[in-house]
């Protein structure tokens, strides 16, 4: 499986460097669907939808490179050069706390790996209750709980690490929102592509979107693509 997974990429390397971006795109698009999260995966689409003209896909894809892995400078720079290309009439809004802790433990170590150290740490306390019941050791108990204490923080730290975001981005020319979940309603205010807001409800195909100017707004979902795959 690991095989053929390599093998779609060496194919889509090759597609994009013949100029072929859109057989390239595809390609990469498989890898995706084949469940694979990797921020040079992503980094690869967003340079596809860059070469293709479609600046909204290309910062969907830049800002999950850098969700997977916040010190991809390479994503970070294309990120940077889309978003000055990009009309954006609202400023895109900071989320919460715990998105700026989860990255930053991720700047550290990946989530698979604060777990593996937890699991290292639990081993230790084990190893250490067992030594102290069979050998007699003298030690007193403060080595197994400090090692069991770091052990929890460790496995803390790797769920809060998990990428999560409630970010999304128009990826179509323009999306236009309205004051409640249908097309009948009054238009609140109509963005352009590559404007980004935060999802705090989801309704029959229709996303409620909160801005960091305050304002909401219903918007069609299939204007806008989630930050988290």
């Amino acid at each position: 499986m690991e095989d053929h997974l390599n093998t779609i990429a060496d194919s889509a390397r090759a597609l994009y460097d013949r100029g072929l971006y859109r057989d390239a795109l595809e390609k990469y698009d498989a890898l995706v669907q084949s469940q694979v999260h990797e921020s040079a995966l992503y980094f690869n689409l967003g340079n596809c939808y860059t070469r293709l003209g479609e600046l909204g896909e290309a910062k969907v894809n830049f800002e999950r490179a850098l969700l997977y892995d916040p010190v991809n400078e390479s994503a970070r720079h294309n990120l940077d050069w889309v978003n000055l290309r990009i009309s954006e009439s609202i400023q895109q809004p900071q989320e919460e706390l715990l998105h700026w802790i989860s990255e930053s433990a991720r700047t550290i170590l990946q989530p698979e790996t604060w777990t593996i150290l937890s699991c290292c740490f639990i081993l230790i306390s084990l190893s250490l209750l067992i030594v102290r019941r069979t050998k007699m050791v003298d030690f007193t108990w403060r080595w197994p709980f400090t090692t069991t204490v770091l052990a929890i923080v460790l496995l803390i730290i790797g769920q809060i690490s998990v990428p999560k975001s409630q970010l999304a981005i128009v990826i179509e020319r323009n999306s236009t929102g309205f004051s409640e979940p249908s097309s009948k309603s009054n238009q609140v205010v109509i963005l352009n592509e590559g404007n980004s807001g935060i999802v705090i409800q989801e309704e029959n195909n229709w996303s409620h979107i909160k801005f960091s100017n305050g304002r909401v707004a219903w918007f069609s979902s299939k204007d806008w693509e989630n930050i988290l795959p």
